[in-house]
């Protein structure tokens, strides 16, 4: 068995609040060697999202987690992310009322401006099967107090990791 990930943020569009957004990451890295674009999450005071979908691949059985790979500029702060989703199979709504599941993550800046940190979703795999839309939101939740990161929080990358079988 081996683990696959595939990418969630290509094509991921943000909310319309203007507090999520694309950015290029040379706005705040110093050596600005590989500039690419990144999803910015303002510290808004609010939960802000960006939602998107993806197909699940013919060889999924199963251990699905959604990994985020984020930075920041800060040394000190948390943040806390929500992950919302829910797989949709032939004859089943794309315009759902509810979701399969509401997972939050809260994670520390790394000490260091710019180090990666890596969140972890674990999904319940039995909610995803071959060939299912997977529609999710991911937001970064200002609400809870929990999260003290006083500036933007970048998403770099953000997965769906499965195995095969």
């Amino acid at each position: 068995m081996a683990s696959h990930r595939i990418n969630l943020l290509a094509g991921a569009l943000p909310d319309t609040s203007g507090n999520v957004f694309w950015k290029p990451s040379s706005v705040d890295d110093v050596n600005d060697r590989f500039p690419h674009l990144i999803l910015a999450f303002k510290d808004s005071g609010t939960k802000i999202s960006a939602s998107g979908q993806v197909t699940v691949p013919k060889n999924y059985v199963g251990t699905a987690t959604v990994v985020g790979r984020w930075k920041t500029i800060l040394t000190t702060g948390a943040v806390v992310f929500d992950l919302e989703y829910k797989a949709v199979a032939v004859a089943e709504s794309l315009d759902p009322s509810t979701d399969d599941e509401a997972l939050t993550v809260t994670d520390t800046a790394a000490g260091t401006a710019r180090l990666a940190k890596d969140v972890t979703f674990t999904l319940t795999s039995a909610n995803l099967a071959s060939d299912d839309t997977l529609l999710y939101k991911i937001s970064r939740d200002g609400v809870e107090a929990a999260d003290t990161l006083a500036g933007e929080a970048h998403l770099e990358e953000l997965w769906l990791q499965y195995a095969d079988a």
